[in-house]
């Protein structure tokens, strides 16, 4: 069977930087919508500039610096990718509230979940450090102002034509909707061209390479694993049809690992590889990824490019190199025709034949929007079509075949699993205290 090379012993433990795991979730927001493209390295630089000027503790700077980051994330659920562009938004808590959750279940960052959960409050003069019966910590208000900063600029103009105006327009909101303090700071830092000049021309994300204090964090593979599960449910929440396909095809790369010999740290990585692959369909558009109905040259090509997505996202993750590849690899085929690389079949690895033949897999036997999932002869004869045009690997197919009742239970289970986990997610989100007062404020604004 292929791929003894790489059967080396893998470490129980691994080093990451947390800059690089939340910079590269980042980037996978951002590509959602170009028109959006760096807005969360914008109000993370911002932030941080202002807070390194009010000299903050190195623990809070932390903990703002993650918020900033990633603090729209709870907008991925809904569709508002652009209404976080206008600076006077009507309802505004609602993708704060599913951030909070949403960074909760992200193993090492979830104290920054409140700071983003409240980025909205207005300070209204010292009462917004309560809001709705919960109290709101205070760099909430801070990220609230960099975020205003940030909408407020616009690439497209020149920076120190808008310099006053951004300035002026702040200072217009200055103890109603900001924190005075804030403000202030923000006025001394921006009155350094350097500021502005960062802002606009400088790589945003080698400044705050030099800007982060956040640590390295040393996790097993069991770690890893919970972290891939995390940028997995961001990925489900896309997408009511592929919900639980990452899940399915975890499970079935795993015990295909496991029936081809692979040890138990490789089929560890194998999950975490099936967990995250589809990470790139963030940047394909839901019109595409739920099109009832064949897709147009123009739309395969977008969604091809998917891949391309995950390697680059997963690619700013330093150690993460050999799980980076079995999960951008899966659309690779043998006979040298896959994508996006077109790698040769000598330069396909074991783990990413696996993963390849379990996305298939899964693929097939789930309902997607234009057919019903496929029962096992049809799977069957798809399989050995691909494996008779030499695109798939023979034995991990023929593994498929031997163990078909196995491997189909475990899909079934895990996606079963999956889905309940789902389904709890959006139900404390949707209950959240933040949810159901702007839902009641909604009703009674169109009454």
């Amino acid at each position: 069977m292929p791929g003894n090379s790489e059967r080396k012993r893998q470490p129980a433990r691994r080093t990451f930087s947390i800059f690089e795991l939340i910079d590269a979730l980042a980037t996978a927001l951002d590509a959602i919508n170009p028109a959006i493209d760096a807005h969360h390295k914008q109000v993370c630089y911002i932030a941080a500039t202002i807070a390194e000027e009010l000299g903050l503790p190195r623990p809070a700077y932390n903990d703002l610096f993650v918020a900033a980051y990633l603090h729209d994330i709870g907008s991925l659920p809904l569709a508002e990718r652009m209404k976080i562009l206008e600076f006077e938004m009507k309802s505004p808590h609602l993708h704060a509230e599913f951030g909070y959750n949403l960074l909760g279940k992200f193993p090492h960052i979830n104290e920054a979940a409140t700071l983003v959960r409240f980025h909205h409050v207005p300070w209204k003069y010292g009462e917004g450090h309560r809001f709705r019966d919960l109290p709101v910590p205070h760099l909430s208000h801070l990220i609230h102002l960099a975020d205003r900063i940030a909408v407020l600029y616009d690439r497209k103009v020149p920076v120190f034509a808008q310099v006053d105006g951004i300035r002026t327009t702040i200072a217009g909101f200055a103890g109603l909707q900001f924190d005075p303090e804030h403000v202030a700071a923000f006025n001394r830092v921006s009155d350094r061209e350097v500021f502005w000049l960062d802002l606009s021309f400088g790589s945003l994300e080698r400044t705050l390479r030099r800007m982060c204090h956040l640590p390295r964090v040393v996790v097993d593979l069991d770690e890893l694993l919970d972290i891939s599960k995390f940028f997995a449910l961001v990925v489900d929440c896309r997408s009511r049809f592929t919900a639980t396909h990452s899940g399915g095809i975890a499970a079935c790369a795993a015990e295909l690992g496991r029936l081809a010999g692979m040890s138990r740290s490789e089929c560890k990585m194998l999950k975490i590889a099936g967990y995250v692959h589809d990470i790139g369909k963030l940047a394909v558009p839901n019109t595409i990824l739920e099109k009832d109905g064949s897709l147009t040259p123009e739309e395969w090509h977008v969604m091809r490019s998917h891949t391309y997505h995950t390697r680059n996202i997963l690619g700013r993750v330093t150690g993460l190199e050999e799980i980076t590849a079995w999960a951008a690899e899966h659309h690779e085929t043998l006979d040298g025709k896959g994508y996006p690389l077109r790698l040769a079949e000598a330069n396909i690895s074991l783990g990413s034949r696996i993963v390849a033949v379990s996305d298939i897999f899964t693929a097939l036997s789930e309902d997607r929007p234009y057919r019903r999932g496929y029962e096992g002869a049809k799977i069957r004869e798809i399989f050995g079509q691909h494996v008779a045009a030499g695109r798939l690997s023979r034995e991990i197919v023929q593994l498929l075949f031997d163990h078909f009742d196995v491997l189909d239970e475990v899909r079934r289970r895990a996606q079963h699993e999956e889905q309940t986990q789902l389904a709890d997610f959006w139900e404390t989100a949707r209950n959240g205290s933040l949810t159901r007062l702007e839902d009641a404020d909604a009703a009674r604004a169109t009454a």
